[in-house]
């Protein structure tokens, strides 16, 4: 019995530890912080709101991605098994993008390292979705873009504009 009694003792920072980690992580998705800690975008902590706080061209927006979860994601918590997405809003409703070789052009401006890959960087076996052409975002429309390191970013280039209705939240 004293075995088990002191196996039980040791156990208790941890669980207590685990508890207070939870606990702060659901705490911070009430008052709208994000950590994020993917390469697309700057790590670190972001104060989100809600969608109805409007979306720009520039903001970091966090979505569930509506298609397919192939092995370039993570698995998460949105409906399609996936992690959430978090990336900036490069192109909004109205704008032209135009996805070539070379890379996106958003309204005749070229995004830049934004030349779409072949394969993924991470898994060089892996064909990444061939996504060529134009797109005139309609309302509801937006198009993303892992600004901090675009070139090895699967965004947009990948699997076209979100819409509004995937968006979770915004953080300006």
């Amino acid at each position: 019995m004293t075995t088990s009694k002191a196996n039980w003792t040791r156990l208790r920072a941890p669980l207590l530890l685990l508890s207070v980690m939870a606990l702060a992580v659901v705490a911070m998705n009430v008052v709208g912080v994000r950590i994020n800690w993917t390469a697309s975008e700057p790590r670190g902590v972001y104060l989100v709101q809600p969608v109805s706080a409007g979306i720009e061209r520039g903001d970091l927006i966090e979505f569930c991605y509506s298609g397919a979860i192939n092995r370039y994601m993570t698995h998460g918590v949105c409906p399609n098994g996936s992690a959430p997405f978090f990336k900036t809003a490069a192109a909004v409703p109205g704008d032209l993008v135009v996805v070539g070789d070379a890379g996106v052009l958003i309204n005749g401006v070229m995004l830049s390292d934004s030349r779409p890959l072949s394969f993924s960087v991470s898994d060089p076996t892996m064909e990444l979705p061939v996504l060529r052409g134009r797109f005139l975002l309609k309302p509801g429309q937006y198009w993303t873009y892992g600004s901090k390191t675009p070139g090895r970013s699967y965004d947009s280039r990948y699997f076209g504009p979100i819409d509004l209705a995937e968006i979770r939240s915004v953080s300006k």
